[in-house]
Order: structure tokens, then C-alpha cells, then sequence
């Protein structure tokens, strides 16, 4: 089932928090997170992802494509 378009997206605000760290500090740090859910704005392109997937973070960087 689909998020209702009124809600807007769901995103956890940590994840927003830890990518404007990154961009800050100007290293390609990769940001490890457990949340699969949330969905991939556009403060995250151009950065790293460790995606916890039950046995390991399974690196991902997000691009425009």
C-alpha cells in the first residue's frame, strides 16, 4: 500500500540531520543507517548510504538516474 500523496514523504529526520553533516564536512563519509523506509530526497543525492539489510550495511549512492 501507498503513502497518501497529502502526507507528503516520510524520511527520518536523522537521516536529514546526518546528511547535512557530511555535506558540511566535506568528506565522502558513508552513512550507515537501519531505516529501509524512509524515502530518498533530494538533500540526499550525491552521498552515501549504508543500508542495513539483516546481516550487513550493503553500500548505496544516490544519484538523480
Amino acid at each position: 500500500m501507498s503513502r497518501s500523496v497529502w502526507k507528503g514523504p516520510f524520511f527520518d529526520f536523522y537521516l536529514l540531520k546526518k546528511a547535512e553533516e557530511v555535506r558540511e564536512s566535506g568528506k565522502n563519509k558513508v552513512i550507515q543507517t537501519w531505516s529501509r523506509r524512509s524515502t530518498i530526497i533530494p538533500q540526499f543525492v550525491g552521498l552515501t548510504f549504508g543500508v542495513y539489510n539483516g546481516q550487513k550495511f550493503v553500500p548505496v549512492l544516490v544519484t538523480e538516474e
